[in-house]
């Protein structure tokens, strides 16, 4: 399967700009023989816009923004993960990421768990549950958002229950740079599974983000890897290649279980 990540500055000029470039992205990446573009955390409305304007901008489902997505996959047959602002009663809208397939039918939506420090707690509601595993193109994927890779407990549990690819919009300012270059490959080798990071570049809001989007492969690799600016950046990840990276050194069944099965309870 071939994944492309769309490395963007934040869509400041409003969600229609922001859906207009998405079009155009879908389209050049499913010419090159992308099954699935990824886009950075909360694209449709920018990440770091403060409270006011993340509860402004809150979509629910059904809304015209997903469902131009929704057209966008479908035209130009390309699996599309896109985040936004998910509407939530009077609560703090959650930090969402939903996965479209080639026809536009929702495959999974998933709400951020691990909120960061007071920027995540003063705009959204955490999640309350693990990324649904859902399949697309002989693989089982589940989704991720930015802080929620770095937790090792996160990427381990959905190893456990069954993922081999996990795919991470994220919106990683500097100076935390070590994110791409050394977790996300961490996470992929130690828990054998392939791992697509799609990160902001340019700034917003007093952040200014590094860019370092990339891809891994199950041994840690990096398949792709994007530069500080914007740009589209791709790369097939195979199956036999988990296969022979979970026959090889396979840290989930080595486990020792008994000695720390209690450590996080």
């Amino acid at each position: 399967m071939r994944i492309a990540l769309f490395q963007s500055p934040p869509q400041s000029a409003g969600v229609e700009v922001a859906l207009a470039r998405l079009d155009a992205v879908a389209m050049e990446a499913a010419a090159d023989g992308a099954d699935v573009l990824v886009t950075p955390e909360m694209y449709l409305t920018g990440y770091a816009i403060g409270e006011a304007r993340v509860r402004a901008m809150a979509m629910a489902d059904g809304c015209e923004a997903l469902r131009v997505v929704a057209e966008i996959a479908a035209r130009h047959g390309i699996g599309i993960v896109v985040g936004y602002p998910e509407a939530n009663g009077d609560a703090l809208p959650f930090n969402t990421a939903r996965f479209f397939g080639r026809d536009g039918d929702v495959l999974a939506s998933y709400r951020k768990t691990h909120l960061w420090l007071e920027v995540d707690g003063a705009q959204f509601s955490p999640g309350a549950a693990l990324s649904a595993i859902v399949p697309f193109e002989g693989w089982q994927v589940a989704l991720g958002i930015c802080y929620d890779i770095e937790f090792p407990e996160y990427a381990r549990a959905l190893r456990l229950a069954g993922a081999d690819l996990v795919i991470v919009p994220t919106a990683c300012k500097t100076p935390f740079d070590s994110v791409s270059t050394r977790v996300v490959p961490t996470r992929a080798e130690e828990n054998a599974m392939a791992i697509a990071y799609c990160n902001y570049c340019g700034a917003e809001g007093g952040i200014v983000y590094f860019g370092r989007s990339v891809i891994c492969g199950p041994t840690g690799e990096t398949l792709a890897m994007a530069d500080g600016d914007e740009a589209v950046v791709s790369a097939a990840v195979s199956r036999e290649a988990v296969a022979a990276a979970r026959g090889v050194l396979d840290h989930v069944n080595d486990r020792r279980v008994d000695l720390y099965g209690g450590l996080v309870s």
